[in-house]
């Protein structure tokens, strides 16, 4: 993958972590979760493009995300185009199999 990764190609603490379905509140780093360095995320914006979709998204809390919600985030950027459109690609195969399993799935901030 070019912009995510999982917990074992982890290299240090600042990612952001889609984990699947909600955040129990206790575990995290999961090895069937997806990984975002803190660095890709700010070079990308991505903050701004969930804020515009979600407006209760915190890049330092614990967001949830269901799949109309989702498919308004590929669509928005979409229309922003580039890496932040590739990224979100990247990322829709293990979104869509979450939410075929989970209601949703939970963004969780560094």
């Amino acid at each position: 993958m070019k912009y995510f990764c999982r917990d074992n190609e982890r290299d240090g603490t600042c990612y952001h972590e889609y984990f699947k379905g909600e955040f129990d509140g206790i575990s995290f780093w999961q090895t069937d979760s997806l990984m975002l360095s803190d660095d890709i995320h700010c070079a990308l914006k991505m903050s701004g493009l969930f804020l515009t979709v979600l407006p209760e998204y915190d890049p330092f809390g614990v967001v949830t995300v269901n799949k109309e919600q989702w498919d308004r985030i590929k669509d928005t950027a979409r229309g922003m185009g580039g890496e932040l459109y590739e990224a979100v690609l990247e990322a829709d195969p293990w979104v869509r199999e979450t939410l075929s399993e989970y209601p949703v799935f939970t963004m969780l901030g560094i």
